[in-house]
C-alpha cells in the first residue's frame, strides 16, 4: 500500500518551519538574561546548606559501611570457633 503523495509546497513549508524553530533556539536573545545578584547573606546560606547536604552524605556512607562490616562479624557465612575469640 503506497502512501499518499503531498504537495512539494506542503513539504518545504514543514522543514522551513523545523528549521527556523531550530535557529531560534541556538541564536542568543538580543539581551543577555542575567540572574539577580546573591547577597552575602544568601551566598552564605546557600554555602551552609551545601556543606550540611555533603556531610550527612558522606556521615550515611560511613554508618553503612559500618554496618556491612560489623554483620560479617555478627552474622559468618560459615561458622568457625576462632571468629568467636
Amino acid at each position: 500500500m503506497a502512501a499518499p503523495k503531498l504537495p512539494i509546497s506542503i513539504l518545504n513549508t514543514t522543514v522551513k518551519s523545523m528549521a527556523n524553530d531550530r535557529t531560534m533556539l541556538r541564536s542568543p536573545a538580543s539581551k543577555p538574561q542575567q540572574r539577580p545578584t546573591m547577597s552575602a547573606f544568601e551566598a552564605r546560606v546557600s554555602l551552609l546548606f551545601a556543606l550540611a547536604s555533603q556531610s550527612a552524605s558522606v556521615s550515611q556512607r560511613v554508618v553503612a559501611d559500618l554496618v556491612a562490616e560489623t554483620s560479617k562479624y555478627v552474622v559468618p557465612k560459615r561458622f568457625e570457633s576462632r571468629n568467636l575469640e
